[in-house]
């Protein structure tokens, strides 16, 4: 049987960058561009404008009129024979990776000067992408002290015994539309780990069972406190549930759907 190859389409590679402080990287910008744009003065993996060529000229004639400094290559360890790995699980399927030695880091004198540059390289057909740099954060991990214990949420022991939840908070933290129906004996109404976003009924007896579900599904992330649920904005509808009354487990069911109008139901 031959080998397969996976493609990898160049839009597939994504500089991330979650947040921007004062720094050099104010004025540095990340580009990437098509083969043969950039040609370098041999033997050197940074060097400035005025010493190295672009095609077309118009694109080093850019860079000059927003004063861009040097240009340095931003894997200067790029090695061609990664542009094609083998997958550590499925012999014999192979990734084509980008070609990281066609991204470059241009740094300028101005932060404004910067962002009008990102915008006009756009233009040109030969420049893949251009952003500014930043530092990033690849997780969101949050600062919950109990989160370490969390091994349904980050297992960094078995990676396939999770739910991922720290790649899915770099996307969203929760939809504040999102109703939770919690069918129990009833949620800490006064908890701090669900202020604001909790309505119902509280307790009819012993909340510990009820409070400690709510808190897996939406106890607030990254706020020091306790553990971090799986959606941080997400509301929460208590029941108040007599769960030793069949009748009124059933009840609080459909109270919850029909009335509240939950998106998510817990019953357990």
């Amino acid at each position: 049987m031959k080998s397969k190859v996976l493609f990898l389409a160049l839009s597939m590679l994504i500089i991330y960058s979650v947040s921007y402080s004062s720094s050099e990287y104010d004025y540095e910008i990340i580009v990437m561009f098509a083969e043969n744009v950039v040609q370098m003065p041999v033997g050197v993996s940074s060097a400035s404008i005025e010493q190295v060529s672009f095609r077309p000229q118009a694109i080093k004639d850019l860079f000059l009129m927003h004063h861009a400094r040097t240009i340095s290559k931003a894997f200067p360890n790029f090695d061609l024979a990664d542009t094609i790995l083998e997958s550590p699980i499925h012999a014999g399927v192979f990734a084509r990776q980008a070609r990281l030695d066609w991204i470059y880091k241009i740094t300028l004198d101005d932060s404004q000067e910067r962002d009008v540059l990102n915008l006009e390289l756009s233009a040109f057909a030969e420049v893949y992408f251009a952003e500014k740099n930043g530092v990033g954060e690849l997780f969101i991990i949050p600062n919950d002290p109990d989160f370490g214990l969390q091994w349904n949420m980050n297992n960094t022991d078995n990676p396939l015994a999770d739910i991922n939840a720290p790649e899915a908070w770099d996307k969203t933290q929760g939809n504040p539309d999102a109703i939770i129906g919690i069918v129990d004996n009833g949620v800490d109404m006064t908890h701090s780990e669900f202020y604001g976003r909790i309505s119902g009924e509280g307790p009819i007896g012993p909340n510990s069972h009820a409070t400690h579900l709510a808190g897996i599904a939406a106890a607030q992330g990254f706020n020091q406190a306790g553990i971090a649920g799986v959606t941080w904005n997400s509301q929460i509808y208590s029941t108040g549930t007599d769960v030793e009354n069949t009748q009124d487990v059933y009840n609080s069911i459909i109270d919850a759907v029909l009335n509240a109008e939950v998106d998510v139901i817990n019953c357990s």
